[in-house]
């Protein structure tokens, strides 16, 4: 019994010192998001889930997914990994003002 309060007081101490690997939400997961189909143009954010970045891309209106935030901070905040927060400017495609 004393072993495993032990083991539970040293993974709790290790789990607040290091702290925890950030849980992202299901829709960073989702393939990035496309340009859509219709002609309302909007720019807006999509997480690369492989490069753990946010990327800036044109949406039409239409045929979206999950993953698209109206701003980089946003973007981050629920997908990218604290390891590697960064501002990314690369667009997904070409954007239109």
């Amino acid at each position: 019994m004393k072993l495993a309060i032990a083991s539970y007081l040293t993974f709790s101490l290790f789990e607040i010192v290091f702290g925890r690997e950030k849980v992202r939400h299901a829709y960073c997961l989702l393939e990035p998001a496309v340009r859509g189909g219709c002609n309302e143009v909007q720019n807006l954010w999509t997480f690369y889930s492989e490069e753990n970045e946010c990327r800036l891309f044109p949406f039409n209106g239409c045929f979206g997914n999950s993953n698209q935030f109206q701003t980089l901070e946003i973007c981050e905040d629920r997908c990218m990994s604290p390891k590697r927060k960064s501002i990314t400017e690369k667009p997904a495609s070409a954007v239109f003002l």
